[in-house]
This record gives structure tokens, sequence and C-alpha cells, in this order.
């Protein structure tokens, strides 16, 4: 009985051996699903590293576009003209065909693989030649817009299409384009001087040998066409403003003179003209674009010229008593005093709190167009809280809006005319950045 027992205790099965087969295949598993991980986390890696050459390589092809835009408006501050044509012919370069083709450029390498230029753009001129960068090259290059057809060398629609392209590290290529349009910053001029707001004030002065004219660029209208000499917003307002007219044979729109020069412009002025929160965002954008941004202090020599116009934006008084030959846009928030010695072409913002004054004898012109508005509220101060705010300084109340006030003052005598022109107007509208549109990725 003992010694069955004992063999049958003997003779039972053993589950060791069994156990190691199993041990030995899932090390190999576990050892193939490490090895296999570590590849797809270096493929990981070397995909990041590609997208990252990658959108480095689309961010400078960006920068070319924008470069390219600011040389396109620097072309067009030159050519002095809003339209497009002369870039286009620039661009075109010596044989007179815009050749550069943005779906077939690509980088042209040296033999020992440097960069060297883009092909398929032929003698075209670029507005960024291939500059080279920190990783890489880029250049920009221009087209007519593909509306009118790439090569077409006249403008119609003041409308071009920019190119960027960029190499990257590891020979990494992308190129974007844009159409850029030139577009009017201000809406039409009502007249040569607007003044805004309720119970204006204007006073035309006692020259006899002065002229006040609305005809466009001081030319007989028709063919021309000409505006009111002083636009003004309801009939009160162009009640009080026609008692300025002291001199009626000195204010002359085409056929009519006098007091027939100066109208309620409401029912034909752009409507933004009297939207305050329109000409509190202008004076924001044109301080934010402005060649200076001056003061009281700013020197004349900082203003434009006929042959270098500026945009200027003062937020102060100002007083132009010197004998100065000034153009393009200044903007001054406070009063602005201009001694008639002085002249100026372009565009004349009195807005902030809406005073003008014209004073001394001198015979200096304004041309252009003028614009007169109290807006900057109680305080006086343009770019506060009580801004557009109306008499209370609370915004919110039906009493907001352009206030009352606004003054274009002409007590000196002499002969200074002021003309309305669009001419000198379009002259500083071309000094505007290109607005792109319909941007896309090649």
């Amino acid at each position: 009985m003992i010694g069955l027992r004992r063999r049958g205790v003997l003779s039972r099965p053993s589950s060791e051996g069994s156990s190691l087969p199993i041990a030995v295949f899932a090390l190999a598993l576990l050892s193939g699903m490490g090895i296999l991980l570590l590849f797809v986390g270096d493929g990981d890696v070397k995909s990041g590293r590609i997208g990252l050459r990658v959108k480095a390589t689309f961010y400078s092809a960006e920068a070319a576009l924008e470069d390219g835009r600011q040389v396109l408006r620097e072309w067009n501050v030159a050519s002095g003209s809003i339209t497009l044509d002369e870039e286009i012919l620039n661009a075109a370069g010596p044989n007179g065909v815009i050749d550069f083709d943005p779906n077939l450029a690509e980088p042209v390498y040296d033999a020992a693989g440097n960069v060297t230029g883009f092909s398929n753009v032929g003698d075209d001129v670029p507005l960024r030649p291939l500059s080279a960068f920190e990783d890489g090259f880029f250049a920009s290059y221009m087209t007519n817009d593909p509306a009118e057809g790439r090569t077409t060398l006249i403008d119609t629609n003041r409308r071009l299409a920019v190119t960027g392209l960029a190499v990257g590290p590891q020979s990494s290529f992308e190129k974007v384009e844009a159409v850029v349009r030139h577009v009017d910053p201000f809406p039409p001029f009502g007249a040569m001087i607007t003044i805004l707001g309720q119970n204006p004030y204007f006073e035309g002065g006692e020259s006899n040998v002065k002229l006040l004219t609305g005809n466009n660029c001081n030319q007989p209208s028709p063919p021309a066409p000409a505006v009111p000499v002083v636009g003004v917003i309801g009939p009160a307002a162009e009640a009080l403003a026609d008692t300025g007219v002291n001199k009626p044979d000195t204010f002359v729109e085409g056929a009519e003179i006098g007091v027939d020069t100066v109208d309620d412009i409401a029912g034909t002025i752009a409507p933004e003209w009297n939207d305050c929160w329109f000409l509190r965002d202008l004076a924001q954008q044109i301080k934010d674009m402005a060649d200076v941004v001056g003061d009281v202090n700013t020197p004349y020599a900082d203003l434009g010229t006929p042959a270098n116009p500026k945009v200027v934006f003062i937020e102060d008084d100002y007083n132009l008593a010197g004998n100065y030959d000034g153009a393009g846009i200044l903007w001054v928030t406070k009063s602005f005093r201009m001694k008639g010695t002085n002249a100026w072409n372009g565009i004349i913002f009195a807005v902030g709190t809406g005073q003008f004054e014209r004073y001394g004898g001198g015979n200096g012109p304004i041309s252009g167009g003028a614009v007169v508005a109290n807006i900057s509220g109680p305080d006086e101060i343009l770019f506060t809280a009580d801004d557009c705010s109306g008499p209370d300084g609370i915004p919110g109340n039906g009493d907001d809006g352009i206030g009352d006030g606004g003054a274009w003052n002409v007590s000196g005598s002499g002969t200074g005319d002021t003309i309305y022109c669009d001419a000198d107007i379009d002259m500083v509208e071309i000094r505007w950045p290109f607005r792109p549109e319909d941007f896309r990725q090649r």
C-alpha cells in the first residue's frame, strides 16, 4: 500500500517544462513590440523634423510675400499714380513681357548645391531679389492679377498678384501668393472744406484777392467735376456757414458763386464721414502708418514736401508759422493754426477738437481737401474713453456722435487760395499699403 502510494506520487506529470516555451514566446513578443515602438518613435521624430522644416519655409515664403507687398507700395509711391501700369512694366524687365510663372517656378542650384535663383522667371525684375536669411533664401515676384491675365501689361482694376518664394533647410521649398488691391483709404470728399457736426463755425475772410473754389484743381467745370467749397450737415448748419461768406465773388463752384457754394451735403456725403467712430478709427489707422507722429514741437523739416509727401500725425496743437511748402496728409488733433505764407498740397484733417485757423497775410495755397470735426469729447484729448460721447462725456447716451463747434476760420489777408483738387488727394492716397486678398499656398 505504501509502495503504491509512492509510485503514484512519483508518476505525477511535471508542469515546469511546459512554462518555458511560454516565457520565451512572451519575451520575444515584448522585444518585438519594443523594437517596433522604437522604429515608430524614430519615424515620428523624423516626421516632426520634416514638418518643422516645411512650416519654417512656409513662414519664410509668407515673409517674402509681405516684403514684396511693401516694395510694391514703394514702387507705387515713386510712380506718383494710382494706376499700376508703370509697376507692371517695371516688373516685366527689359523684354517688356511678364515671364514669371508661379506655377512653374522652382529653385535653381549650382554644382555645390547652393541656390542661385528660380526657374521660369525670365528677365522679370523681382520685387525682392534672391536674398539669404539664416536658414535659406527667399524672393518675391509680381504679375498682373489672374482676373485680367497675368501677362497683361495694362491695369484696370488696381489689383496685382504677389508671389513669395522660399528655400529652407534640406532643400524644402514653399511658395505662397496673394492678390493685392490698392484701396482708397478715404470715402469721396464731399466738399473742399467739410465741417462735420452741428453748429459749425465758418469764416471765409475779408480778402478780395483770395480764391476759394470747388472746381477740380481750379479747372473750369464742366468737364472737371466740381464740389461745394464748404460742405456742412443739415440746413441749420448751412445757414450758419453762409454767414462766413464775406466776399461772395471769391467763392466759386462751377457757375455758382458766393453762398451758393456752401451746401448742406447730408444727402450726398459718403455716410462714413458722418460717423464719429469711423473718424476715430481712421485717426488710429493714420497714426499707426504715419511717417511722423509728433506734437507741438515737431519741426517743419519733419513734414512732407511736394518732392517727398509724408503722412504726419500731430497729437497736440500745431502752428505752421514759417514759409513752408508742405505736402501729404497732415492730421492735427487739437488747434491747427496755419500762417498765410505757408502752402499745403494734399489733405488736412483738423479732427480731434476740430479747430483750424488760417491767419496772417500771404499767398500760400491749400490744394486738395480738408475735413474738420470735433470728436475728442469733453476732455479734448483724442483716444480717451469719452471720444464720440457727446457733451455729457458718457458713451452710450443719445447725445453720442460728432460734437458741435467744428471751426474753419480764415482771419488773414493775402492771395492764399483754397482749391479742391483730386490729383493732390490721389497723390497721398497712394501711400496706403496694398491690401491682400485671395491668399493661397501653391
